[in-house]
């Protein structure tokens, strides 16, 4: 359980340091535009769409099959949710970690 928080934990620092970052790094976009600065921009955005859009739609398909099955403190028992946990929360993990990995990196629109 530890670790399946971790890792949601994880994914939910790194999609908001995404907008941190993207705040920062385009806070003076305006002041040197170019055309080849605006496409760059314009490809981050779309990427970001993507990436952040796939964490929080995977993420919240899982907390709600949770919270439907888990409805209270005291619903379905230690051995329930563990079963849950194992069967459903953990699968595909890794394939949201790879979808919020593959987002180009902000320092690429220096």
């Amino acid at each position: 359980m530890e670790e399946m928080e971790a890792s949601i934990n994880e994914l939910m620092a790194a999609i908001t340091g995404r907008f941190e970052n993207f705040e920062r790094g385009t806070k003076h976009m305006w002041d040197e535009i170019s055309a080849e600065r605006f496409h760059k921009v314009e490809q981050l955005i779309s990427s970001y769409h993507t990436t952040i859009g796939g964490v929080l739609c995977s993420l919240s398909v899982k907390m709600e099959a949770w919270a439907r099955l888990f409805p209270t403190p005291s619903s379905g028992g230690p051995g329930k949710r563990a079963e849950f946990i194992m069967s459903e929360m953990k699968q595909g993990m890794e394939n949201i970690q790879e979808i919020e990995d593959s987002a180009p990196m902000l320092s690429g629109l220096s």
